[in-house]
C-alpha cells in the first residue's frame, strides 16, 4: 500500500476517534455510578491519546492530519437513551478494530505498525468493559 493512501486510512481513523472524544464526554456525565463514570472516562482518554498519536504518525510519514470529525456524532446524538448510545459507541469501537486489523498488513513502517497494534489492543479491551457496562445498565440495580 502506496504511504498516501495509509495516511488518508490513518485520517479515517483520526476522525473517527476525535468523533469517539466528542459523544462520550456526554456519555460519561450521564452515568451514575463511580466506577461507570470512570470507566468511560478511561475510554475518552484513550480517544483522546489516540487522536494525538495518529495525527504524530500521518506526520511522521509526510502528510497533514485531518481537522474533521467523523460523522458518528451525529449518528449518536440522534440515538435515544444512554444503554443505546453506549451500544452505538461499542459498534463503532469494534469497527475501528477492523479497520486497523486491515491496515496493519499494509503498513511497513515500524512505529506506525506498533501504535496501530497498541491502539487495537485497547480498543479491544474498551469494548469488553463497555459491553459489561451496558450489561450493567440494562440489568439495572439488584432489588433486596
Amino acid at each position: 500500500m502506496e504511504t498516501t493512501e495509509v495516511i488518508e486510512r490513518l485520517n479515517v481513523l483520526l476522525e473517527a476517534e476525535r468523533a469517539g472524544v466528542k459523544v462520550l464526554k456526554p456519555m460519561a456525565a450521564q452515568v451514575k455510578e463511580a466506577e461507570d463514570q470512570a470507566l468511560l472516562e478511561q475510554v475518552l482518554r484513550d480517544e483522546g491519546r489516540f487522536c494525538d498519536g495518529l495525527a504524530k504518525r500521518i506526520q511522521a510519514l509526510g502528510g497533514t492530519p485531518s481537522k474533521a470529525i467523523g460523522d458518528f456524532v451525529q449518528k449518536v446524538e440522534a440515538t435515544e437513551g444512554l444503554v443505546a448510545k453506549l451500544e452505538l459507541l461499542n459498534r463503532g469501537q469494534a469497527w475501528v478494530v477492523r479497520k486497523i486489523e486491515e491496515l496493519l498488513s499494509s503498513v511497513e513502517d515500524e512505529p506506525t505498525r506498533s501504535f496501530l497494534k497498541g491502539m487495537r489492543q485497547a480498543h479491544l479491551a474498551n469494548v469488553t468493559a463497555c459491553e459489561a457496562l451496558v450489561e450493567r445498565l440494562v440489568e439495572g440495580p439488584l432489588e433486596e
